[in-house]
């Protein structure tokens, strides 16, 4: 995710079905216009940080289904 060079044109973020423990807010604060962020099938993500949507203003759709989150 730090590799995207201009994350603000991504409308749509699918990260399922990987290995990852965690998504640090300061990442995702790049996607100023992220409408839908698909978390599912991440087995080893446990918890998301409190203040991870605070900079997504435009999101309308999360996945979280599947995770250790549910």
């Amino acid at each position: 995710l730090r590799d995207i060079p201009n994350p603000k044109h991504i409308k749509t973020l699918l990260i399922s079905d990987t290995q990852i423990t965690t998504i640090p807010s300061r990442i995702l604060a790049r996607f100023k216009n992220l409408e839908a962020l698909l978390l599912c099938g991440n087995k080893k993500l446990v918890s998301l940080p409190e203040d991870l949507f605070k900079h997504l203003k435009k999101l309308r759709q999360i996945d979280l289904g599947d995770n250790g989150l549910t």
